[in-house]
């Protein structure tokens, strides 16, 4: 499996397709549209906590 996160803005992997999931020679490539909406909140809420606590310690 493959997600290409840059499938809005002409895709980093070749027979990615905005908006759908395709297979390819058995390899599923995933290109969902604007992928952080899929995360939970939980994921943004710690990702931001690691990062100030990482840029605090300058």
């Amino acid at each position: 499996m493959i997600v290409d996160l840059a499938v809005e803005s002409g895709g980093n992997v070749e027979g990615a397709v905005a908006g759908e999931v395709v297979e390819r020679h058995g390899v599923r490539i995933v290109g969902h549209r604007n992928v952080a909406s899929r995360l939970p909140a939980d994921a943004s809420a710690l990702f931001a906590r690691n990062l100030y606590n990482f840029l605090s310690t300058f």
